[in-house]
């Protein structure tokens, strides 16, 4: 048993209102720090794209082209994504600092900037984490469009109802929210992966999203009900315009999840240390002389 699951029992509590807690007490002990980092990233997403959409506007009213203003703004559309992926690989190593105690600085947000290597594994790690994501929610995806666009529109006609209620729209609506749970579940092995892939420079983004498959098992379900259990908060979030976001919900969400991430990580390589090693003392009592 490791020593956070020591601790978790002698609290009687779950892993993942450990790690909330825990990741309260990390954002409330260096707020300004912590908020000044999200900031920074979101008024960089923020002000590029207004920027992009005032200047498609000027040209739209300057040439009454449409198609060119509107390639302007897809423009600086594309380039707030191509310079905001390595600003988010830079902030889960800020926040990876702080999870261990090591001294965090903002120029850590912008550290894969600093070398050619980093830059291009950022964009191969977001690149991944995007094409699992869509993987994972493309099924309930499709029952959306379905029940949307197809059942409405050629089924709805022939509906079946009981007590007033619409029994396949209902289980076209259950569906889709089971689905997306699943989809929640299975993605969140992606935060896991893009853990050991800022850790672990020394693994190739593929290695380190193996090894998070194989971190992540038995622990899908709690992942997927760690991510549900800020959606309270996210509707909260809401009616702030975006206020409540940065200054608490998405740090608050990232620690939680780096700490986990961490956890699981640590955990694998101690029950796989714990394994090598009993191979090698068994091996020493069966075959001492040829045994290292």
């Amino acid at each position: 048993m490791t020593d956070l699951e020591s601790i978790v029992q002698m609290k009687n509590m779950s892993r993942r209102r450990f790690f909330k807690k825990s990741a309260r007490r990390l954002l409330y002990s260096d707020w300004v720090n912590q908020i000044l980092a999200f900031v920074i990233v979101g008024a960089f997403v923020v002000g590029f794209n207004y920027f992009g959409t005032s200047v498609s506007l000027v040209i739209e009213n300057l040439t009454h082209n449409i198609p060119l203003a509107g390639a302007f703004m897809c423009a600086f559309a594309f380039l707030s994504v191509v310079f905001v992926i390595p600003m988010l690989y830079g902030l889960v190593l800020f926040e990876i600092k702080a999870v261990r105690g090591e001294k965090n600085m903002i120029s850590d947000v912008f550290s894969a900037f600093s070398d050619s290597e980093l830059l291009l594994r950022s964009y191969n790690v977001f690149f991944r984490v995007f094409i699992i994501s869509v993987l994972c929610f493309l099924p309930s995806f499709a029952v959306y469009f379905f029940g949307e666009f197809i059942y409405g529109e050629f089924v709805g006609a022939l509906n079946f109802s009981i007590g007033g209620v619409d029994v396949a729209s209902f289980s076209l609506n259950t569906l889709f929210v089971l689905l997306l749970y699943l989809g929640i579940s299975l993605s969140c092995a992606n935060f896991v992966g893009l853990y050991i892939s800022v850790d672990r420079c020394d693994l190739t983004v593929a290695e380190c999203f193996y090894t998070a498959k194989l971190c992540i098992y038995r622990s899908r379900g709690e992942l997927g009900k760690t991510a549900l259990s800020f959606f309270p908060l996210f509707v909260v979030s809401l009616f702030t315009m975006g206020f409540l976001f940065v200054m608490y919900t998405i740090p608050y969400m990232f620690i939680t999840f780096v700490m986990f991430s961490k956890y699981l990580y640590d955990k694998n390589n101690f029950l796989m240390n714990s394994e090598s090693t009993q191979l090698i003392n068994q091996d020493f009592v069966n075959n001492p002389k040829g045994s290292i």
